[in-house]
C-alpha cells in the first residue's frame, strides 16, 4: 500500500481534513454575509460530527483484527466516511447553482471522493462495509437537515 494513498485518503480525509474544510466553507458563506445559511451550516456541521462521535461511543464496536493499518478509537459509524459524504452532499447541492456541465462535474467529483475514501477505508482494512454505510448514513441526515431548513427559510446559498 503506497503512503500517497494513506496520506490521501487517511489524512486528508481526517478529523483535521474536516474541519478545515468546513471551516472554509463556513468563511465563505460568512463572507457572502449569508449568516444564516452560515449558522446552519455550522449547527449541521458540529451535529454531524458530534453524533459520529457518540454513536462510537454507545456501540463501542471494535475495528477489524488484523488490519494492515492499526486506528485509534471505535470503528462504528465511520467518521472518515461520515466526514467525506457530508463534504460532498454539501458541495454537490451548493453546485446547484452551476450550469449543467460545471455541476455535473462537481457531482462527480464529490462522488469519486465520498466513494474512494469509503473504498480505502475497506482497503486499509479500519472499517467494514457496515460501518462506511452507517457513517455515510449520518452525513445524509445532517445535510439532509441543512436542506430541509435552508429551502425551508428561502436562504438557498450561493456556489461556494
Amino acid at each position: 500500500m503506497s503512503s500517497q494513498y494513506t496520506y490521501i485518503f487517511t489524512v486528508l480525509a481526517s478529523t483535521e481534513g474536516f474541519l478545515v474544510v468546513s471551516g472554509l466553507i463556513l468563511l465563505s458563506l460568512l463572507l457572502r454575509r449569508n449568516f444564516r445559511a452560515a449558522g446552519l451550516f455550522l449547527l449541521t456541521t458540529i451535529g454531524a460530527a458530534v453524533s459520529t462521535q457518540l454513536l462510537k461511543e454507545y456501540f463501542m464496536v471494535a475495528r477489524p483484527e488484523n488490519a494492515p493499518v492499526q486506528a485509534a478509537g471505535y470503528a462504528f459509524p465511520s467518521g472518515h466516511a461520515m466526514g467525506a459524504m457530508y463534504l460532498a452532499l454539501f458541495a454537490a447541492y451548493a453546485a446547484s447553482v452551476f450550469t449543467k456541465p460545471i455541476r455535473y462535474g462537481f457531482y462527480l467529483l464529490a462522488a469519486g471522493f465520498a466513494l474512494g475514501i469509503g473504498m480505502s477505508r475497506l482497503q486499509l482494512g479500519v472499517h467494514t462495509p457496515v460501518q462506511v454505510f452507517a457513517g455515510y448514513a449520518v452525513a445524509v441526515f445532517w445535510v439532509g437537515v441543512y436542506i430541509f431548513c435552508v429551502d425551508a427559510s428561502g436562504i438557498i446559498p450561493s456556489c461556494l
